[in-house]
């Protein structure tokens, strides 16, 4: 194979096009071309690749060196056809949203991207040869058209159009002239399959240089094109400046620290100036023993471990052999082909067991182990995150380009959106607090706990404004655990936090849209390790003394012990379906909260608290926490210093921080839910809360009241919002009228302020799809598209990894999918849909044929089915919520394990529905399982019954119960 090498290639754009017929199954193959491509001085920039075979959800899966999914076109029916557009990681590019609007299912099958640093348009098309070509040319005309009405472009166009120019035709000749009026030239005049040229490239690009290349990835032939396109790159290798974390500068710190006696802290009275001078003495110790180092980063391509001289060289032989059964006559054809396919298959063994011995090596030598497998996993899971370029962004109508000030701007936005009053409801507040009597004391810690404190935080290597991080602090746990006791004590008893730790560092980050906008970007907060170890130790006494009154509303699930969203999940739809067993119409009404944490009023919050009971000193020391907090934002730019290009950080000025709980704190989601604690007590309706997540389940006998009372609760909750300076996205509350599928929808007219309040049929529920008839088929489907992908990934692993690695995976990301909310719908119609899902991804696990029965797979794994992941998870529900049941049918767990053999009662309900809801089959389930196993603790049954299930892999809940008789 003669590769094209250019002349200057690194100020030019290289595109590789390549007809690829199943571009999963050739990653590997893709994957040696490309690093044959490099080593001979071609950095192919652009890949188009026609015929992926790719379906939705596939592209996830691409994982190839260097580059990333731009832009795809996937069939919505069969698996074949397809385009798709990869470009380095460096290069900065938009999806062209436009395609999406003219792709048809095989005549016209496209996709594109826009290079806007250099006004460049790339488009990849696919059209299959038999299909309406009059339907290709409407749409590529009139897709070319629209790109070029905007001003002067740029366009390269590359794909397997299935029209030969090499012959004068109707097609070629329409073709070509369609090309031409737009100033577009093929620079392709060679076959590039057999003897016809129906892969092409094109552009309005001037001094470009094509080559065709047969690579036996495909019965097509690979085209290369270089353009004199100067493309805007991010840097790839930098310097950055880092502290030493050697073995002996640990040691170093370790011995400095324990040798302080910190007596001159001990003996100060004011919290301020001892925790200052602490953290002073601390931070100057850290900065000698750990001094700071220039690090060189290259993210530029590493050759891949397993690609090796050998490989190259059989892939070229394999290549030879391609070319031979090409030019074979009719009767050496079947030979060629055979020698060819079978030298194929025994390279492909070859690349995997080096994949294979490639990543066992890199996990034997790796420091931490479990770290480089997950390495590995994720590198099958997750696409590379992309660094983002902070070159300028548009503030207030202005372009700002200087760091410092770019910095500013976005901690400016950031504190204008949430530092604001919103109250606009003068109305006074008809419900009051309950007033807790009993007070909350902030009793003393102790080193001893100030220790299992640190020892306890995660294990991080962020760090807040003073640099340093939590395994620092872990490092010198023992030295420390003394004066921080002592400093916290202090800090109890004066009632006061330190100013020292109010300094919360904001980094951007981005989500989606336009990069140049401050509202496509997160801001994640963080602040000082001392300031968490602080906050636990106050949030071990809160917690305490919230417990012990019980004073959290019973309807919060959030950030409390033995609640999560499968409870919240539980509680909806057990309300729904006992009104509509009762024929009692049901309503729940869904409100989005913007951005709840920040608009929290700090007054609002301290009056609620004392109300609780937190009062005297304690009041003053949340005060004191809550006061003159301020934050900077932090951005890194890539710049040239001293003749390096230097990672260097720059931070905004400080700005003070008036409102909300402190984002990236311990103490901050407890805080927020006392804030919305009286929230239920506006409406004699079912309130369900998980933290800001707020819904409302209204119910009433009289139809023609349902209205009103929607209506009525919305006003309420409303007021309480306007009250408590909260905010309510109007646009994205909804509300879903439950009902059978007999039952006729009511007509009722929902609206606020003026305006209405959208009536949907389903509705993505903490995690879980819920529709109007609780039958799950969505949220079934959801689960098949998510899990789908990972048939594919868990083959690839299976292939490459260990089995262990392979098995962590499957647990890691098609357990937690499957169980995620099980036991709601885990009985619905559809769930052999998901079941049919989990056998091919153990299939894939195991290595089986599409045709063996998975039953000793599951066996031999040791791995739940379905159907005994839903048994375990609602049997555990049963444990944990005894009180869900009445007092005749389960009072504790404790009396169940004094009478084992007691049943529970199955209760009795009008609709098929009721019969089959996660309540009364936590009943059937429990009082089938073996006698010996319902008499056991929560945490010993967890592993009994897993293991009594491993043994025993039922297919349905019907064999379950039937083998319980």
């Amino acid at each position: 194979m003669s590769f094209f090498v250019p002349k200057h290639s690194d100020n030019n754009l290289i595109l590789f096009h390549q007809n690829i017929a199943g571009l999963l199954n050739k990653l590997d193959n893709l994957q040696v071309t490309i690093q044959e491509f490099i080593d001979s001085g071609t950095n192919i920039s652009v890949i188009c690749a026609t015929e992926t075979f790719l379906k939705l959800g596939d592209e996830k899966n691409i994982r190839l060196m260097d580059f990333q999914l731009a832009a795809s076109y996937c069939r919505p029916r069969e698996r074949r056809g397809g385009a798709c557009i990869l470009v380095k990681n460096h290069i900065q590019f938009n999806p062209i949203k436009l395609t999406d609007e003219y792709a048809t299912y095989k005549s016209f099958e496209c996709c594109g991207i826009e290079i806007k640093s250099s006004n460049l348009m790339i488009l990849c098309i696919y059209r299959t040869p038999k299909s309406n070509i009059e339907n290709f040319f409407a749409n590529f005309e009139a897709l070319l058209m629209r790109l070029m009405k905007k001003g002067k472009k740029k366009i390269i166009v590359a794909g397997d159009l299935n029209i030969d120019t090499l012959t004068s035709n109707v097609h070629s000749n329409r073709l070509i002239n369609i090309l031409h009026s737009f100033n577009i030239s093929l620079h392709i005049n060679e076959p590039t399959r057999l003897i016809a040229c129906i892969d092409h490239i094109a552009s309005n690009l001037k001094g470009t240089d094509a080559s065709v290349h047969s690579l036996g990835l495909s019965d097509h032939s690979g085209q290369t094109a270089i353009f004199k396109v100067k493309l805007k790159k991010t840097t790839l290798q930098w310097v950055e400046t880092r502290r030493d974390f050697n073995k002996d500068n640990i040691n170093k710190f370790y011995d400095c620290i324990s040798s302080l006696s910190f007596s001159d802290i001990l003996t100060e009275n004011n919290t301020d100036d001892a925790f200052d001078r602490f953290h002073s003495l601390f931070s100057l110790f850290y900065n000698l023993c750990f001094p700071k180092i220039e690090v060189k980063i290259n993210k530029k391509n590493n050759k891949t471990r397993w690609i090796t001289k050998g490989i190259k060289k059989c892939c070229k032989i394999k290549r030879r052999l391609f070319k031979l059964y090409e030019m074979a006559n009719k009767n050496d054809k079947p030979l060629r082909r055979q020698v060819y396919k079978m030298y194929a298959k025994t390279l492909r063994r070859c690349i995997l067991g080096l994949q294979k011995q490639g990543n066992k090596r890199y996990v034997i030598n790796s420091k931490n182990k479990t770290k480089a497998v997950w390495n590995i996993i994720t590198s099958q899971v997750s696409a590379c995150p992309t660094r983002t370029e902070f070159d300028e962004i548009q503030y207030n109508g202005f372009t700002i380009a200087e760091p410092t000030e770019i910095a500013n701007a976005f901690n400016n936005y950031f504190i204008e959106t949430t530092n604001t009053n919103l109250k606009s409801n003068n109305c006074p507040s008809k419900f009051t607090l309950d007033t807790c009597q009993s007070s909350m004391f902030l009793n003393p810690t102790s080193p001893d706990e100030i220790f299992r404190i640190i020892m306890a935080l995660k294990n991080s290597n962020s760090v807040g404004y003073d640099n340093l991080s939590t395994k620092i602090i872990k490092i010198v746990a023992i030295p420390v655990a003394s004066v921080l006791s002592h400093l916290i004590n202090l800090s109890f008893t004066q009632g006061v936090f330190p100013n020292r730790l109010k300094l919360s560092v904001v980094k951007p980050l981005y989500k989606k849209g336009d990069k140049k906008m401050p509202n496509n970007y997160r801001p994640i907060s963080l602040i000082p390790v001392f300031s968490k170890i602080f906050e636990k130790a106050v949030l071990n006494r809160l917690t305490n003394f919230l417990d012990k009154m019980n004073i959290i509303n019973k309807e919060q699930n959030g950030f409390r012990k033995n609640h999560n969203t499968t409870l919240a999940n539980y509680t909806l739809i057990q309300n729904v379906i006992d009104s509509l067993d009762t024929k009692t119409p049901a309503v729940a009404l869904y409100l989005d909260m913007s951005k709840a944490f920040d608009f929290v009023e700090h007054k609002n919050l301290l009056s609620k608290l004392e109300s609780y009971g937190i009062r005297g000193s304690v009041k003053d020391w949340f005060s004191s926490y809550l006061r003159n907090r301020v934050q900077c934002v932090e951005i890194n730019r890539i710049e040239k210093k001293g003749g390096k290009l230097k990672k260097i950080e720059y931070r905004s000025g400080q700005k003070e921080n008036k409102y909300g709980v402190p984002q990236g704190s311990i103490l901050g989601p407890v805080l927020f839910l006392l804030y919305i604690n009286d929230l239920p007590k506006i409406t004699k309706h079912k309130t369900i809360l998980f933290a800001d997540d707020t819904t409302f389940i209204i119910k009433t006998k009289n139809k023609e009241q349902l209205e009103n009372e929607i209506n009525s609760t919305i006003k309420d909750a409303m007021n309480w919002f306007n009250q408590n300076n909260l905010k309510v996205n109007v646009d994205k509350t909804k509300i879903m009228q439950f009902r059978t599928y007999q039952t006729p929808k009511l007509q009722i007219n929902i609206k606020y302020d003026g305006q209405p309040i959208e009536s949907v049929q389903t509705y993505k529920f903490l995690g879980i799809i819920i529709d109007e008839h609780c039958n799950w088929k969505n949220h079934i489907t959801n689960v098949c598209e998510r899990l789908s992908r990972f048939v594919f990934v868990l083959r690839r692993l299976r292939e490459t990894v260990s089995t262990e690695v392979a098995l962590e995976a499957y647990h890691a990301y098609v357990v937690s999918v499957l169980q995620y909310g099980l036991i709601i719908w885990g009985n619905c119609t559809d769930i052999n849909l998901a079941f049919k899902i989990q056998k091919k991804c153990v299939r894939a696990l195991c290595g089986a044929d599409f045709k063996d029965s998975c039953r000793p797979l599951f066996k031999n794994m040791k791995l739940l089915t379905l159907t005994g992941l839903y048994i375990k998870q609602t049997c555990i529900f049963v444990l944990e919520h005894p009180d869900f049941f009445p007092a005749k049918q389960l009072v504790t767990v404790k009396a169940l394990r004094k009478r084992p053999s007691n049943l529970l009662e199955l209760p009795t309900g009008r609709l098929t529905l009721f019969k089959r809801n996660s309540y009364a089959m936590a009943i059937k389930i429990y009082n089938a399982l073996p006698e010996d196993l319902r008499g056991l603790s929560v945490s010993l049954f967890r592993s009994k019954v897993h293991s009594w299930l491993t043994t025993h892999p039922f297919y349905s809940l019907d064999e379950y119960l039937a083998h319980g008789k």
